[in-house]
């Protein structure tokens, strides 16, 4: 799939902003404990090249030794998880909804 220009939304609220240039279109599932508690089931993301999140909100939480999530304290929207090891963040597939063509290519379970 080709890679989308920079794409711009909001979460619920409408404070946090995410500025998201997807490295492609291609939808992950990560099954792990955390993402089924953070996200209430698998957390459906997307690789990006860059990410820019910025609001009064915009929070980062230190989940794991390997992950850092970043959410909007105000509606409690999850729209990015930073894999600490990785340089590319994963962004929430809501996040490109207006997008079309993307797709489920890969799911992982880890255990914690």
């Amino acid at each position: 799939m080709s890679n989308p220009e920079s794409l711009t939304t909001h979460c619920l609220c409408g404070d946090t902003s995410l500025t998201v240039v997807p490295k492609s279109l291609e939808i992950g599932a990560c099954h792990c404990s955390t993402c089924r508690k953070w996200s209430g089931g698998a957390f459906l993301a997307i690789e990006s090249v860059r990410v820019s999140a910025t609001g009064d909100n915009v929070r980062h939480y230190d989940a794991s030794e390997w992950a850092e999530r970043v959410f909007c304290q105000q509606c409690g929207a999850t729209p990015l998880l930073k894999i600490k090891r990785r340089s590319r963040p994963l962004c929430a597939c809501w996040t490109v909804c207006p997008a079309a063509g993307y797709g489920v290519v890969s799911s992982n379970f880890y255990q914690q």
